[in-house]
């Protein structure tokens, strides 16, 4: 087998040399005449080569300009879970390393307000500015939107007490112990919040909390098993003073920061901080309208 591919072999060359015209000797090539050949009406005026000429082309010019980069299937597939990921992330708001269901949401189903009120006689001042901003939350939200847990001994007045979306939870609130109120207390409110629903505890004092911000935050989240929203109204710093109460501007009393009458009893920082670390709104128990607070409490 192996003699007579040989023989065929030697047939066809001498063949192919006999055919070829003895003046016409070709010259040993030169690495510049290696290319294949291309027929002359392949050739573009920008210098490009037709790819469909009919030659084999190893060198040919493409403008890819235009192109679109293609993407393969796993590059398709994984794109595609990181989308499926990033869509599990936006329902929930990401305040540092906490999860946090905020009412602006355009998803907003509702909103559960944890309304945590100082027991205290040093809130005496602020006592018609909560009542009228109680009031004013709820003239602002729709009943089916609004469900709220009021954590105090009596203030303020709940519309219904017979009302579904209106709850109380009955105890004395410290002044310095809103934070502790709400742990403590968290069994007794836990059954009044609505599951899927952002939850907002808003606390409502003069003086300063002895439990640290973020403490409180790591411990109602653990109760609650997701994020919450802190909102503050208390005495902001005033050139290193309390703040005076606006409705209070009136009495000549009041010159002067008096607790109880006039003023706070201390600079709130930890509830400010606790607002901080969740995105909540921070407004002064000196004013009458709190109106930074009440914007963060309805579905939009």
């Amino acid at each position: 087998m192996t003699l007579l591919s040989s023989t065929v072999r030697c047939g066809l060359l001498a063949l192919v040399l006999s055919a070829c015209d003895d003046d016409a000797e070709p010259s040993p090539a030169s690495p510049a005449d290696a290319s294949p050949a291309v027929p002359a009406d392949a050739s573009r005026a920008d210098g490009s080569v037709r790819l469909d000429a009919g030659a084999p082309v190893l060198d040919a010019h493409v403008d890819t300009s235009s192109r679109e980069d293609a993407r393969s299937p796993a590059v398709e597939d994984a794109s595609a879970e990181d989308a499926r990921t990033l869509d599990a992330q936006v329902g929930d708001a990401q305040v540092g390393d906490a999860q946090v269901r905020d009412a602006s949401a355009s998803s907003c189903k509702g909103v559960d307000v944890v309304w945590v009120v100082d027991s205290s006689g040093s809130l005496l001042f602020a006592e018609s500015a909560s009542q009228h901003n109680f009031a004013e939350l709820l003239r602002r939200a729709p009943a089916a939107d609004l469900n709220v847990i009021v954590v105090s001994d009596d203030a303020p007045t709940l519309p219904d007490a017979g009302a579904a979306s209106f709850h109380r939870v009955q105890t004395d609130v410290d002044s310095k112990a809103l934070f502790t109120t709400v742990l403590t207390q968290f069994n007794k409110l836990a059954p009044y919040l609505r599951a899927g629903i952002a939850t907002h505890v808003v606390g409502i004092t003069d003086d300063q909390d002895l439990l640290p911000a973020q403490q409180f935050k790591t411990e109602l989240e653990a109760l609650l098993g997701h994020g919450f929203t802190f909102h503050a109204v208390a005495s902001p710093s005033v050139n290193d003073m309390v703040c005076i109460s606006e409705d209070q501007l009136w009495n000549p009393q009041c010159v002067a920061p008096i607790p109880a009458l006039c003023a706070a009893a201390a600079v709130g920082s930890a509830y400010f901080e606790a607002a901080a670390l969740t995105g909540g709104a921070q407004d002064s128990i000196c004013k009458h309208e709190w109106r930074a607070v009440l914007d963060r409490l309805t579905c939009p």
